[in-house]
Protein backbone atom coordinates (compact mmCIF):
# COMPACT_ATOMS: atom_id res chain seq x y z
CA UNK A 1 0.00 0.00 0.00
CA UNK A 2 1.31 3.44 -0.98
CA UNK A 3 0.98 6.00 1.76
CA UNK A 4 2.65 8.97 0.05
CA UNK A 5 1.06 10.05 -3.24
CA UNK A 6 3.46 10.68 -6.11
CA UNK A 7 3.37 14.11 -7.76
CA UNK A 8 2.69 13.64 -11.47
CA UNK A 9 3.55 17.14 -12.62
CA UNK A 10 7.16 16.23 -13.51
CA UNK A 11 6.68 12.75 -14.98
CA UNK A 12 8.54 11.96 -18.19
CA UNK A 13 7.53 9.15 -20.48
CA UNK A 14 9.99 7.82 -23.03
CA UNK A 15 8.42 6.80 -26.33
CA UNK A 16 10.46 5.57 -29.29
CA UNK A 17 10.34 8.08 -32.17
CA UNK A 18 8.81 5.51 -34.51
CA UNK A 19 5.82 5.07 -32.13
CA UNK A 20 5.37 8.76 -31.29
CA UNK A 21 3.24 9.58 -34.35
CA UNK A 22 0.89 6.65 -33.64
CA UNK A 23 0.49 7.69 -30.00
CA UNK A 24 -0.38 11.28 -30.97
CA UNK A 25 -2.75 10.08 -33.72
CA UNK A 26 -4.59 7.81 -31.27
CA UNK A 27 -4.92 10.62 -28.73
CA UNK A 28 -6.36 12.99 -31.33
CA UNK A 29 -8.77 10.35 -32.66
CA UNK A 30 -10.11 9.69 -29.15
CA UNK A 31 -10.55 13.40 -28.41
CA UNK A 32 -12.26 14.06 -31.73
CA UNK A 33 -14.49 11.01 -31.33
CA UNK A 34 -15.55 12.14 -27.85
CA UNK A 35 -16.44 15.57 -29.28
CA UNK A 36 -18.48 14.05 -32.13
CA UNK A 37 -16.19 15.43 -34.84
CA UNK A 38 -16.55 14.02 -38.30
CA UNK A 39 -13.62 11.96 -39.65
CA UNK A 40 -12.13 13.57 -42.75
CA UNK A 41 -13.02 10.62 -44.98
CA UNK A 42 -16.70 10.91 -43.93
CA UNK A 43 -16.94 14.70 -44.20
CA UNK A 44 -19.41 15.79 -46.85
CA UNK A 45 -17.80 17.40 -49.88
CA UNK A 46 -18.06 21.13 -50.55
CA UNK A 47 -20.27 20.43 -53.57
CA UNK A 48 -22.81 18.75 -51.28
CA UNK A 49 -22.78 21.53 -48.68
CA UNK A 50 -24.89 23.94 -50.71
CA UNK A 51 -27.91 21.71 -51.07
CA UNK A 52 -27.63 18.76 -48.71
CA UNK A 53 -26.28 19.95 -45.35
CA UNK A 54 -28.81 21.14 -42.81
CA UNK A 55 -28.62 22.95 -39.47
CA UNK A 56 -30.26 21.73 -36.24
CA UNK A 57 -33.20 24.08 -36.74
CA UNK A 58 -33.72 22.93 -40.33
CA UNK A 59 -33.66 19.26 -39.34
CA UNK A 60 -36.04 19.80 -36.41
CA UNK A 61 -38.42 21.67 -38.70
CA UNK A 62 -38.15 19.05 -41.47
CA UNK A 63 -38.89 16.23 -39.00
CA UNK A 64 -41.49 18.25 -37.10
CA UNK A 65 -39.76 17.67 -33.75
CA UNK A 66 -38.43 20.02 -31.08
CA UNK A 67 -34.74 20.88 -30.72
CA UNK A 68 -34.52 19.00 -27.37
CA UNK A 69 -35.96 15.88 -29.06
CA UNK A 70 -33.45 16.25 -31.88
CA UNK A 71 -30.65 16.56 -29.31
CA UNK A 72 -31.80 13.29 -27.71
CA UNK A 73 -31.78 11.56 -31.11
CA UNK A 74 -28.26 12.88 -31.80
CA UNK A 75 -27.03 11.74 -28.40
CA UNK A 76 -28.46 8.22 -28.73
CA UNK A 77 -27.04 7.93 -32.25
CA UNK A 78 -30.38 7.63 -34.04
CA UNK A 79 -29.76 10.71 -36.18
CA UNK A 80 -26.19 11.10 -37.52
CA UNK A 81 -24.55 14.51 -37.29
CA UNK A 82 -21.23 16.04 -38.27
CA UNK A 83 -19.29 18.72 -36.46
CA UNK A 84 -17.83 21.09 -39.01
CA UNK A 85 -15.84 23.69 -37.14
CA UNK A 86 -18.12 24.78 -34.32
CA UNK A 87 -21.34 23.94 -36.16
CA UNK A 88 -23.31 20.73 -35.94
CA UNK A 89 -24.55 19.82 -39.42
CA UNK A 90 -26.70 17.05 -40.87
CA UNK A 91 -26.62 15.33 -44.24
CA UNK A 92 -30.22 15.47 -45.49
CA UNK A 93 -30.18 12.04 -47.14
CA UNK A 94 -28.53 10.34 -44.14
CA UNK A 95 -31.01 11.99 -41.78
CA UNK A 96 -34.01 10.86 -43.81
CA UNK A 97 -32.59 7.32 -44.09
CA UNK A 98 -32.00 7.19 -40.33
CA UNK A 99 -35.56 8.32 -39.64
CA UNK A 100 -37.04 5.47 -41.67
CA UNK A 101 -36.10 3.10 -38.85
CA UNK A 102 -37.60 5.20 -36.04
CA UNK A 103 -40.90 3.88 -34.73
CA UNK A 104 -43.50 6.51 -33.96
CA UNK A 105 -46.39 6.34 -31.53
Amino acid sequence: MITNPIALDNVQILIPAKDFADVIKNIFEEVLKSQNFCPVEQMPTIEKQNDELLTRKQVASMLNISLPTLDLRIKDGTIPSYRIGKKLMFDKRATLEACKGIKTK
